[in-house]
Parts: C-alpha cells; structure tokens; sequence
C-alpha cells in the first residue's frame, strides 16, 4: 500500500511541509466547534471561508506564478490553515474578553484575567495552611475554596 516512485515522493514532501500547519488546523477546529455550540454558526462559516479562499489564492500565485510546484501547494496549504488558526484564536479571545484591548501589543491584564478564569475557584486564595487543607473542588452549590473577602 502507498505510492511508489515519484508519486511516493510528492505525498512524502507535501505531508511533511503539511504538518507544519496541522496544529494551527486542530486549534481552527477546536474553534469551530466551540463557537458553533455557543450557536454562533456565522463566524466559523467566515472564517472557514475565507481561508479557504486564501489557500486557493496561495495555490495559484505559488504553484503557477511562482512555479514552486507540489512544495507550492503545500506551503499554501500550511500557511491557510495558520491564518485560520488564527483566526479563531483572535475570536475566541474577543468572545472571552467581552471586548478587544491592546497594550503593547498584547492582551490588556483584565481579558488576561477573564481568560483564565478556568475554574470557579479561580484566582486561588493565599497559599496558607487553610488554603491546603480545604478540598481542591468547588461543588454543590457551596464554595469550598473560600470567599473573596477571606483573602
């Protein structure tokens, strides 16, 4: 099974290049998935179009007016699956912050702060022997890690 001779060797060349996107392609899934559960179905069908455009404009000016052949369409392909990767992650960012600040061209601290709220416990109270000796799960309805005015 698999190709022989110079077919073997453009699947060889084109997945390695490949794989350099297919992280960037999970995380463009994963994005996928979470905004179309939130019922947002528009944004993904955007973005998953988009990219899909830019690939297929990445193909042409790289295979044919560049003449970089199946590396051409592989690059093209890893490069779209970035930008969509990308995409997503800016969304996903924007969703959790509720709005988009920049300082210095990063993330300002309170959608930092709202994007690591993971757990209900979420910031931890001091590091103390109360704090260890409480259970590691907030459940129930009750707050087994303390309130925000024993900190």
């Amino acid at each position: 099974m698999g190709g022989h001779g110079a077919t073997g060797h453009y699947a060889v060349v084109y997945l390695r290049i490949t794989a350099i996107g297919l992280p960037s392609a999970l995380v463009a899934l994963a994005g996928q998935g979470y905004l179309r559960g939130i019922s947002n179905l528009r944004t993904p069908l955007l973005i998953v179009v988009a990219g899909n455009v830019l690939n297929l404009v990445l193909e042409l000016v790289l295979v044919y007016a560049l003449d970089l052949g199946i590396r051409g369409s592989a690059w093209g392909t890893a490069a779209a699956q970035t930008a969509m990767g990308a995409a997503f992650v800016v969304r996903l960012i924007v969703a959790a912050s509720g709005e988009w600040h920049l300082h210095a061209g990063r993330l300002a601290p309170s959608a930092a702060r709202r994007l690591a709220h993971l757990h209900p416990c979420w910031p931890p109270p001091s590091r103390s022997a109360r704090w260890r000796s409480r259970p590691t799960s907030c459940g129930g309805g009750s707050s087994a890690c303390g309130s925000r005015s024993s900190r």
